[in-house]
């Protein structure tokens, strides 16, 4: 017994689009708030992120760069080089020889978030890459 040939690739492809195309309000991908109160919900009622990893990155595009933050219960860590002058010029932080802790524990979420959002203006081209101000 042999199997049906396969449908031509473009009939295939056309199949499957319909298919989408039929089901598209079934896939409604949520807003970034939608996103963050619907994680922030699971993780209050006691679900556990899934993954090996040790901290959760978080990446930012802004108008003339992109920069990355990884969170974990002590700290942001920026371990991008093309940050690494900018953020190590931001108050609080501790400069380590392969990349820059911004804690949070203790009473400095405040300056950590304040940090963060120093990032993203630097990201979307606020100030040039030496300092946060412009100066070099």
């Amino acid at each position: 017994m042999t199997s049906p040939a396969a449908p031509p690739r473009s009939t295939l492809a056309a199949r499957i689009h319909a298919h989408i195309a039929a089901h598209a309000e079934l896939v409604q991908f949520p807003t970034e708030a939608q996103l963050a109160r619907t994680a922030a919900q699971l993780l209050e009622d006691g679900d556990k992120p899934a993954s090996t990893a040790a901290y959760i990155r978080l990446t930012y595009t802004g108008g003339a760069r992109r920069v990355s933050l990884y969170l974990n219960s002590a700290v942001l860590t920026s371990a991008g080089r093309g940050e690494r002058q900018f953020v190590s010029s931001l108050p609080g932080v501790r400069v380590r020889p392969d990349d820059v802790y911004l804690p949070h524990g203790g009473g400095q979420a405040d300056q950590a978030i304040a940090n963060a959002g120093a990032l993203r203006e630097w990201a979307d081209g606020a100030g040039s890459p030496e300092t946060p101000d412009g100066e070099s």
